[in-house]
């Protein structure tokens, strides 16, 4: 957080309200950060459309049991080689009307 104010002074940073995205500055002499935070309410996905991707990375490890980290991450990699191979399902995907 004290990064992001020290290159982006006056800027707002739009957050989701996760408990870990409720931070203390880290720099105690950096006491008066020109950044104006503002959390999404509480549940709403739709003003926070990675969800989606989250969505769709979860569906194919949930449910089942894995002897390894190993196995996920190369489950995981496996669903995200579809997105980077095709930007444009991550924006069918992602991009309402509304925010496009």
């Amino acid at each position: 957080m004290t990064e992001f104010a020290r290159r982006h002074p006056g800027q707002t940073m739009i957050m989701d309200n996760a408990g870990a995205h409720h931070v203390k500055w880290e720099d105690p002499e950096f006491e008066f950060p020109d950044v104006n935070i503002q959390y999404l309410s509480s549940y709403s996905p739709d003003f926070n459309p990675q969800e989606r991707i989250f969505q769709e990375l979860r569906k194919p490890i949930k449910g089942k049991v894995y002897d390894s980290v190993d196995q996920i991450e190369a489950q995981l990699n496996q669903t995200l080689k579809v997105f980077w191979e095709n930007p444009k399902k991550v924006i069918s995907i992602t991009a309402w009307k509304w925010i496009v």
